[in-house]
């Protein structure tokens, strides 16, 4: 089953971030996330 789609949350760290997604429903269906950090740019 795909389920597509984004969730942008603010972590101080990525290791902060990883533990929030631990709370992720996706888990409990077996479905994996993919966690990347984004940059602000100028402008």
């Amino acid at each position: 089953m795909a389920m597509p789609g984004f969730t942008v949350i603010a972590a101080d760290s990525m290791e902060a971030a990883l533990l929030i997604t631990k709370a992720c429903p996706f888990h409990d269906v077996d479905g994996s996330l993919e966690v990347s950090e984004l940059i602000q740019m100028s402008g």
